[in-house]
């Protein structure tokens, strides 16, 4: 934990999953639990979900912060 500047320690979730919430195919199953997760966390949690991307980004999606990776096959 790391402690914000003239407040409390910041207390970080990171999860990661291959699948994200802005691919067409993608929109039920895993991505919708981990939306799910991530936005109960986030009511304390600062939460980061890892996951694919076409090319390294970071977005903020419905309230959390997604990391998108490259993946090439």
């Amino acid at each position: 934990m790391s402690a914000a500047p003239d407040g409390p320690a910041v207390r970080r979730v990171v999860i990661s999953s291959f699948d994200n919430p802005a691919h067409p195919h993608y929109q039920g199953g895993g991505v919708a639990v981990i939306e799910v997760m991530a936005g109960r966390l986030g009511e304390d949690f600062e939460v980061t979900v890892l996951t694919v991307g076409r090319r390294s980004e970071s977005v903020l999606h419905n309230g959390i912060r997604y990391r998108r990776l490259p993946l090439q096959w």
